[in-house]
């Protein structure tokens, strides 16, 4: 029944899919490629303290989130793009509220320097907050890493197709 619907149907079906394995999956449930690639959502879970260390120091030396994140990235995007297999895969640029990647500032040493900047990054609303001025505005090496590691997995891949989508507000959805 599905197949004989496929050749009727006008609308194409693709997943937001966040890692590889999201990709995989959906491309066997179906999907014709990615919707939305969310690459925060590359940097939680485990790799959380890996997005948190370069966010919140006072000082960072320049370059060091992407020197630690990109061949993470790089990685993942060559994955990703591999197994689309030719599809469209959209990924957008880091669109975090920025109280993900922070540590909790009870976690942090009473009256440390660590301590008092994240809590002056705590936000009434995250969702409101950094959010709606975009974590890669307050970190511009973020979005250029990710997009020098989204080109440079594309290379590697033949017959890869990317898009890159900038999130242009918190309501509106996504630009490109």
């Amino acid at each position: 029944m599905l197949g004989w619907a496929d050749e009727l149907r006008v609308l194409g079906v693709r997943a937001n899919a966040d890692t590889p394995d999201d990709v995989r999956r959906a491309i066997e449930l179906g999907a014709e490629g990615v919707g939305l690639c969310r690459t925060e959502h590359m940097f939680l879970g485990e790799r959380q303290p890996l997005m948190a260390t370069p966010s919140w120091p006072p000082t960072s030396p320049p370059g060091w989130r992407r020197s630690l994140l990109a061949p993470l990235q790089e990685a993942d995007f060559e994955e990703i793009l591999r197994a689309v297999e030719g599809r469209r895969s959209p990924s957008g640029c880091s669109d975090p509220p920025l109280h993900e990647f922070l540590p909790q500032p009870a976690t942090l040493p009473e009256g440390s320097p660590e301590r008092r900047r994240v809590e002056q990054l705590q936000e009434t609303n995250p969702m409101l907050g950094t959010r709606g001025v975009r974590l890669g505005i307050l970190f511009p090496e973020l979005y250029a890493m990710q997009v020098h590691a989204l080109f440079a997995a594309a290379s590697r891949v033949a017959g890869a197709q990317i898009e890159i989508m900038i999130r242009s507000s918190p309501t509106s959805g996504s630009s490109s």
